[in-house]
């Protein structure tokens, strides 16, 4: 009983004596895993200072570490691998904002160096678009000087093409500064920019006022060019007239009558009605030259009517017929004189 005494005691001592080494074990290896903490947390400006601290709590806590020493050991060497890797990236990212920041700060001075030579050929360029778009306004007030229609349609459709083109230049012009500004001062110079806006500014009104410049060109153009197809048009006639004219006396005789009417309704009106015409009109001058080629074309037309009305009247009808022609005259119908009549108007409008 008593060796079963004295061996119960020795198993609870040994025992006690595990329990204790096993709290000096933890108590230490927890030390070394305090300052591990610290080293996975460690910042590039700190990583050399808790390393050297956790190489002395390894040193410290060694012995009293007993059988986890190699474990916890091992533990460091992994989190001191995991941290210099880390650190080394932060470095490296760190590096390259720094040169990012080097190379955005040569940027900055790159561009504040030439904004200044920006502004002033920015400034130049529109003076340059601003002269233009005053000398094509200058090209369009000239115009009112030229009487010739013929020459102020062309000088018109010279000055349109002008200042389309200026216009198509000095818009490409505004848009270069605008989208340079824009590239070059997102952040910009205040002042910078105030002297850019005004520069646009003026362009941009010098352009709206261009462009109200030619819609009333435009117009202008239209109008001078109905004006220049109507002279057109009557020198033509007068070239007519003059052709006819074959003594050059300002006038028409019977004769030269005669042989414009041969050569424009191409008939032979009897010698009473064309006598008749010609005293009504005499003297024929280029005044009354329309009113001649009128009546010339009414009395080819009445003429070929009453030729087709005896024409009718001469052919035989029955009485279906007769009844016929009747039903036609109550209805309003066209009967061979109106339809000769409205071909003959319409070769009378068509030839003058």
């Amino acid at each position: 009983a008593e060796e079963a005494q004295r061996k119960r005691q020795e198993e609870m001592k040994r025992n006690r004596e595990e329990d204790l080494q096993r709290r000096k074990e933890t108590t230490a290896a927890t030390n070394v895993r305090k300052v591990l903490a610290k080293v996975r947390a460690a910042r590039p400006d700190t990583y050399d200072a808790l390393r050297v601290q956790l190489e002395e709590s390894i040193a410290t806590n060694l012995e009293a570490m007993g059988s986890i020493a190699s474990k916890v050991g091992q533990e460091a060497e992994e989190v001191l691998q995991a941290a210099q890797t880390r650190i080394d990236d932060l470095n490296e990212q760190r590096a390259q904002e720094d040169r990012e920041r080097a190379e955005q700060e040569k940027q900055r001075k790159h561009e504040a160096e030439n904004s200044v030579k920006f502004v002033e050929e920015a400034k130049s360029d529109a003076q340059t678009q601003l002269k233009k778009v005053q000398e094509a306004e200058e090209l369009c007030k000239k115009l009112e000087d030229e009487a010739d229609p013929t020459k102020l349609l062309e000088r018109t459709e010279a000055a349109e093409k002008e200042v389309v083109s200026v216009l198509g230049e000095a818009n490409e012009v505004k848009a270069a500064i605008h989208e340079k500004q824009r590239r070059m001062f997102t952040d910009g110079n205040s002042k910078i920019r105030r002297e850019l806006s005004e520069v646009l500014g003026r362009l941009a009104a010098a352009l709206r006022s261009l462009n109200g410049q030619l819609q009333g060109l435009k117009l202008h153009r239209e109008k001078v060019a109905r004006k220049a197809a109507a002279v057109e048009k009557m020198n033509e006639k007068k070239s007519v007239f003059a052709q006819f004219d074959l003594d050059k006396d300002g006038k028409l005789s019977k004769k030269e009558v005669e042989a414009y009417m041969k050569a424009t309704i191409n008939f032979d009106l009897p010698p009473a009605i064309l006598d008749s015409i010609v005293q009504k009109l005499d003297p024929i001058t280029y005044a009354k030259f329309r009113s001649l080629h009128q009546r010339l074309y009414i009395a080819k037309s009445e003429l070929l009517a009453r030729e087709a009305r005896a024409a009718e009247a001469a052919k035989p009808m029955d009485l279906d017929e007769k009844a016929d022609v009747l039903m036609k005259d109550a209805n309003g119908d066209l009967d061979p004189l109106s339809k000769i009549s409205a071909v003959s108007g319409a070769e009378l409008v068509q030839s003058w």
